[in-house]
């Protein structure tokens, strides 16, 4: 009975040490102010789509335009940007500068490029470069919702076939 008791004690300190060191990670990750001074860049997410219909696209345009004229909550930016610094990128946050275009591949009836430029202020542009390869990576494997909600693509009607990350 005294064995039981001390496994289901050290199975709650393990798991009070988890939590303590997942607040610590948070703490200094998301509420921290940066360390250092920051500097701009952009963030450029390039993603290959094919569609059926192109007034998808078009209409992701339209989209990205009118919500990037009347501002928004930040939710979405706040959740992104929080992510990529909980992901080891260091302080990121967006200023509110960029853009959306969109083309169509040549030699490809339903493949379009949709270039999202999002203008970010950084601790380290070394850190944020480094981390392009591995932030491509990571956002292949995000939902394919949270990547339309990025370009402004309704989800369902397209399937992503490229994606890229990289800064200027």
């Amino acid at each position: 009975m005294n064995d039981e008791n001390d496994q289901k004690q050290s199975v709650r300190e393990k798991a009070r040490q988890m939590a303590a060191n997942l607040a610590e990670r948070i703490a200094n990750t998301l509420i921290r102010p940066p360390v250092l001074p920051l500097s701009s860049c952009t963030l450029v997410l390039v993603t290959v789509w094919r569609v059926d219909d192109p007034s998808v696209v078009n209409g992701a345009v339209e989209r990205g335009k009118n919500r990037a004229e009347k501002g928004s909550s930040g939710t979405l930016s706040k959740a992104f940007f929080g992510l990529l610094r909980f992901m080891g990128f260091g302080h990121i946050e967006p200023t509110g500068e960029g853009g959306i275009e969109v083309h169509q591949q040549e030699g490809a009836d339903d493949i379009y490029v949709v270039t999202t430029t999002i203008g970010v202020r950084v601790e380290d542009t070394s850190m944020l470069a480094a981390g392009a390869v591995a932030l491509t990576e990571k956002a292949k494997k995000l939902p394919t919702g949270v990547l339309c909600a990025l370009t402004g693509i309704k989800p369902g009607k397209a399937t992503l076939v490229d994606l890229s990350v990289d800064i200027a």
